[in-house]
């Protein structure tokens, strides 16, 4: 199944979420990282001197054996908003002279080992204590040697902050997105609409599918090529309409004109032929006359035949439908045809559905329907085939014949409903079979339809269950 087409502003907003997202998630790793880790050395540089500041202030207290300004000096330092936690003084066998910590200063922290860095004064390390990471300095003067411990919530704050202020700016990126995808795609959305509202006027093309592309997009092309088409085959049909309707005319004209003389030539002729049967006339001059005769015979036909296609193509005479039962109506043709079949020694087969309900149609109309269509089929069949005549009922009344033929070609199937148009010998045939059949369909709202293949020619009826109003 053929998934729906996304509208244009949901392509807007998923094209420019994943570049607006990708762009944010870039910055927030490079920038992110390289910003923390600028702030990290450069909170690391300040703590390194302040560490060396204390170093130096502490030596001549501790030398002096002032231990009061030196406690104070140090209480100074931790008190907020300063970040240092801790800070305490040690000589050289490790004893501490004085600690900010309240109780005993720990001895893991007292034995930490220190690695200076070749040109520093001051040795760094990053430690953890408790749930807080801190750089813990160790600065050196005089023989008196300071550890400060100072906190990394000002570079966490800075970095937290960054990352909140890149969101925010992709978030209003995407709000800005929204917005232009809103205001892009308004107008495409009612041009779509009042296009899809001017191609509902003819129902027939309700239910094709999407093409590809946006929801909007894929929807105007594809009205507009289902009215382009529907124009194309109206301005078709009504060419044909009206060439139907003038050979119509011409046809009358030629059929009224030729089918009075062509009664007196078959009266005389099957005069003549009596004779000739009865021995009255001489043998030669009897099989000129019973040619004469037969050939007469067929003008007349091909006479009514244009007669009865110029009745339908200019409908000078609408079918008068009334309800009727479709299968005596297709036996009886059957019957009629019963010598043809013989003729052609083939089989036809009737598949009628059981329980066929009324239908509304012109029965002198759709009989001969079935009649030229039942006979196109035999002059299709070869000795043995088997024609077969089907009718069933769904949302309409269909009526098929199908013959097991050698079926029609591309370009035979484009002209096979155009007059004048056949295949068969010269004599046989009119080609106003179908021509006839599809005026005389149309004429009851009804469809045309014809398959064919290698393996046979299947032309199906469909009428209407209702009769218009």
């Amino acid at each position: 199944m053929k998934r729906p087409a996304l509208k244009l502003r949901t392509r807007i907003s998923i094209h420019f979420l994943a570049l607006v997202g990708t762009w944010t998630l870039f910055v927030l790793i490079l920038l992110g990282n390289f910003l923390t880790q600028t702030a990290r050395d450069f909170f690391r540089d300040q703590g390194a001197q302040l560490a060396q500041l204390v170093a130096v202030e502490c030596a001549p207290l501790v030398h002096y054996e002032d231990l009061t300004s030196l406690a104070k000096m140090l209480e100074q330092r931790t008190k907020p908003p300063s970040h240092v936690r801790y800070i305490f003084v040690t000589m050289d066998n490790n004893q501490v002279v004085w600690s900010t910590f309240s109780g005993r200063t720990p001895p893991a922290l007292v034995n930490l080992e220190h690695t200076k860095n070749p040109g520093e004064d001051v040795a760094v390390k990053l430690i953890k204590l408790g749930d807080e990471q801190l750089f813990d300095y160790a600065a050196e003067k005089a023989g008196v040697r300071v550890r400060l411990g100072m906190s990394l919530l000002p570079v966490q704050a800075f970095t937290h902050d960054v990352t909140t202020y890149i969101l925010w700016i992709g978030v209003a990126g995407l709000l800005g997105v929204f917005a232009i995808a809103l205001h892009v795609s308004r107008p495409i959305e009612a041009l779509t609409t009042a296009v899809v509202k001017a191609a509902e006027l003819d129902p027939r093309l309700r239910s094709q599918g999407l093409l590809q592309g946006t929801a909007e997009t894929s929807t105007m092309a594809e009205w507009f090529q289902n009215v382009v088409t529907r124009l194309e085959e109206s301005t078709r049909q009504l060419d044909t309409s009206k060439k139907l309707a003038y050979l119509g005319e011409i046809s009358t004209s030629i059929a009224h004109e030729i089918n009075n003389p062509l009664g007196i030539i078959v009266l005389n002729a099957d005069f003549l032929a009596r004779r000739a049967r009865a021995g009255k006339l001489d043998p030669d001059v009897a099989e000129e006359v019973e040619r004469v005769c037969s050939a007469a015979t067929r003008a007349t036909l091909a006479a009514q035949k244009l007669l009865q296609f110029a009745r339908y193509s200019t409908q000078r005479s609408p079918a008068k439908r009334k309800r009727v039962r479709p299968e005596p109506l297709i036996r009886e043709t059957v019957e009629l045809l019963r010598d043809r079949i013989v003729l052609a020694d083939c089989r036809v087969e009737v598949n009628i559905a059981a329980e066929l309900p009324r239908v509304p149609l012109d029965q002198q109309g759709i009989q001969q329907v079935l009649f030229n269509l039942l006979t196109n089929a035999l002059d299709a069949s070869k000795d043995g085939d088997t024609v077969r005549i089907s009718a069933e009922v769904s949302d309409a009344f269909l009526l098929s014949v199908a013959d097991e033929g050698c079926g029609m070609s591309d370009e035979l199937l484009a002209q096979a409903r155009e007059p004048f148009v056949t295949t068969k010998e010269l004599g046989r045939g009119t080609g106003l079979g179908l021509a006839i059949s599809e005026s005389i369909v149309k004429t009851h709202d009804g469809e045309l339809l014809i398959e064919t293949s290698p393996g046979g020619t299947t032309v199906t009826v469909r009428l209407p269950l209702k009769a218009p109003q």
